[in-house]
């Protein structure tokens, strides 16, 4: 009986020990691929702790690394939403409930922020959607979609800075003034024509106006970003 009791217990011993020693392998393996930047790997890797060891302190930590991976790795949103919601699921009781709530909570204002971004731009509300990608920026400086949002809405911005009015001599103005397609407004005394309406027939004064204009228009529209508005200044510099 007692030896009976006795082989249970070392049976018992061992069966903890190369249980913990199998998590903690899955764990070091996981933790040195998301060390090598080979998130998907690692992801795997977590996931056999999770389905193996579920009751082992190893799983809970690994169901919110996944979570983490998604969110500011990989930058997967709506899969990094999902993770941390498993992980309220899954582990009620654990300690670090209000941080993964508030990380939920973060990922819904980026994304929302994202989508109102998006439709303002194609609404043509260029700088609502400047504001809202530059929200999204502030809580997550590494959001690339934001940032290529961005540098897109500021793209469209230059554009309608180009298409903005010039006075233009009275030679140009007789010049222009032939084509039934060129549209001018009347502010004060002065006709002022659209930039790119004088791109072609006009005299290099008047174009050099145009640029000059644009210039500081750009100078006026972009005060946070002055060095962006150059080179997309110098991108268009063969408008004229």
């Amino acid at each position: 009986m007692i030896r009976k009791v006795y082989g249970q217990l070392i049976y018992f011993i061992l069966l903890v020990v190369v249980t913990g020693c199998g998590v903690k392998y899955h764990f070091n393996e996981a933790e040195k691929l998301k060390n090598e930047n080979k998130y998907q790997e690692s992801i795997v890797e977590y996931k056999k702790i999770i389905e193996k060891y579920s009751a082992s302190e190893f799983s809970s930590d690994a169901q919110l690394t996944i979570a983490n991976i998604y969110l500011y790795k990989i930058k997967n949103y709506p899969q990094s939403k999902v993770e941390y919601q498993l992980f309220l699921t899954k582990y009620p009781a654990d300690t670090r409930l209000d941080k993964v709530k508030n990380e939920i909570n973060k990922i819904d204002e980026i994304t929302n922020s994202l989508i109102l971004a998006q439709e303002y731009l194609q609404k043509g509300e260029i700088d609502s959607s400047i504001d809202s990608f530059e929200k999204v920026l502030k809580i997550d400086s590494d959001c690339q979609q934001a940032k290529q949002g961005l540098e897109q809405a500021k793209q469209e911005e230059i554009i309608e800075v180009k298409a903005g009015n010039v006075v233009l001599c009275e030679s140009c103005k007789r010049v222009l003034k032939e084509d039934t397609k060129t549209s001018k407004v009347k502010r004060k005394d002065s006709i002022f024509y659209k930039v790119q309406e004088i791109s072609q027939g006009t005299c290099s004064s008047c174009r050099d106006a145009a640029r000059k204009r644009i210039e500081e228009e750009i100078i006026n529209v972009y005060d946070r970003s002055f060095s962006a508005s150059l080179t997309s200044l110098r991108q268009y510099s063969n408008f004229f």
